[in-house]
């Protein structure tokens, strides 16, 4: 039987615990940048065709004229490419891209145009970042050193099921004694609240009932307060 591709990154001792895909849609809107740079590069084409092309001399030579068409049309190509970048990450996204949490590592496996894997340990990253929409979301990755990139999205699973449910996991590799005392004042309050259950009466502070003070015990105690020594008979 063939491993899958997410089996064939496992190392020795690491464990998968979860694995999915993106939801396409968030992970093209996640570069939503692209299409802005891509706008303003055909923008200025179009700006630099009507003002500087249509204005050259007729007398211009024609290394002028071509440099004039060559700046033209290379911002229209790079516009154009930036266009269809989100395009592209839609159709990776939805077939072509796959999310692992390991016991050691976050992955996130790319199978076209190559096979590439970017892997994020554990230790390395400082927290995870989750939004949460009508259960889907979100799970960008704070790293060191990685800043926003309006261009590129950033570090993370895009357009998962549950995600602070693997935030919850992430933070249980990631501090396992944090987890664990977590866990047991979980249980705690569960078998407190099962016990307070079957019997409404446990732990109920039990009624003070008032005794009357003798009168000589209040002068007695109002003499030590006043710090005054009364002998009496």
């Amino acid at each position: 039987m063939s491993a899958t591709p997410i089996e064939d990154q496992l190392k020795n001792g690491e464990k998968l615990i979860w694995s999915g895909k993106p939801n396409p849609e968030e992970l093209a809107g996640a570069h939503a940048g692209a299409v802005l740079m891509g706008i303003a590069c055909i923008s200025f084409a179009i700006i630099w065709h009507q003002v500087v092309f249509q204005n050259v001399t007729i007398g211009a030579t024609g290394i002028v004229m071509d440099s004039v068409q060559v700046v033209t049309w290379l911002f229209a190509g790079l516009g154009s490419i930036f266009l269809s970048i989100p395009l592209f990450v839609y159709l990776i996204g939805a077939h072509y891209m796959l999310y692992a949490v390991t016991n050691k590592r976050l992955m996130i496996i790319r199978l076209f145009p190559t096979a590439s894997v970017q892997s994020f340990p554990i230790n390395d990253v400082f927290q995870v970042n989750s939004t949460v929409l009508y259960g889907m979301g979100n799970l960008l990755f704070d790293l060191p050193g990685v800043k926003q990139n309006h261009l590129q999205a950033y570090p993370g699973f895009y357009g998962i099921p549950s995600p602070l449910r693997i935030a919850e996991v992430f933070n249980t590799l990631k501090h396992p004694e944090h987890a664990k005392r977590s866990a047991e004042e979980k249980n705690k309050l569960k078998d407190y609240m099962e016990r307070k259950k079957q019997d409404p009466q446990w732990n109920k502070k039990p009624s003070i009932n008032k005794v009357p003070v003798p009168s000589s015990h209040l002068h007695l105690m109002m003499e030590k307060k006043t710090g005054e020594i009364v002998i009496r008979d």
